[in-house]
């Protein structure tokens, strides 16, 4: 199995000593990164990470995240995903970085992670995707929806709320006023601020009587899938605060 980032962390410093982990020059950690060392690569892509240095981040994340490690999959499309907004000089280049954070992203949901998941999905319904074909900006909005759904089947929250407003505007979906309630109240139940927030503005409007209504037979479709809601009922047995 393969290693978290923060083992790899925990194994370097009781190896060489926490203070010495800090304090080694990116040059030392480069030639120790190309010994094949994986404490000293993970050290650079958190530097890189760290000073905005979005394309270097990647560069070290993606060493890990060949090798099997889920948590640097993660974080190579995320830095993918910032050097496409933050360092990329040309279309062209944003539509690198957008692939190459498609693609690490893609092994994370593989490896189950759900964040990768919806992070895909709002890749793939942004107004500023990219696509292929002359790099024109044509959204993918029902794949897009797909990995929101997915990720909010999961119980992930900002899926739900996401995949709610993805129903309410017809977006990738048929729009579905009942779907966009019943992903909302999800959201709602799972700590969700923003849902919370469009609920209550709903039940204030001239729409509160159908409103009241709808939820009501929501609240009985949604206790027949309590895996949507598996997050809030684990955070309130242990303590968790949920965004």
């Amino acid at each position: 199995m393969a290693e978290s980032l923060d083992d790899l962390i925990g194994t370097m410093a009781s190896l060489i000593g926490e203070s010495e982990l800090k304090t080694n020059s990116i040059e030392v950690l480069k030639e120790k990164s190309a010994r094949g060392d994986l404490g000293a690569t993970l050290r650079l892509g958190k530097i890189y990470k760290e000073k905005h240095n979005y394309t270097e981040a990647l560069k070290y994340y993606a060493i890990l995240a060949n090798q099997g490690n889920t948590d640097a999959m993660y974080e190579a499309g995320m830095a993918a995903m910032s050097a496409r907004y933050n360092q990329a000089k040309s279309r062209k280049e944003r539509f690198h970085y957008q692939q190459e954070a498609i693609h690490f992203l893609t092994m994370a949901a593989k490896n189950e992670r759900v964040d990768a998941e919806f992070q895909l999905g709002m890749i793939y319904i942004s107004n500023e995707y990219i696509s292929e074909k002359l790099f024109s900006g044509n959204k993918n909005d029902k794949k897009g929806v797909e990995y929101l759904l997915s990720a909010a089947q999961k119980s992930y929250p900002l899926a739900q709320y996401y995949l709610a407003q993805a129903y309410g505007e017809g977006i990738g979906v048929k729009r579905s006023i009942e779907d966009e309630i019943f992903w909302l109240r999800c959201a709602q139940i799972n700590g969700n601020g923003k849902a919370a927030d469009q609920l209550n503005r709903l039940a204030h409007s001239n729409a509160a009587g159908a409103l009241r209504n709808m939820l009501k037979a929501i609240d009985q479709k949604i206790a027949g899938h309590q895996e949507y809601i598996k997050v809030y009922h684990i955070s309130k047995t242990i303590g968790l605060v949920l965004n």
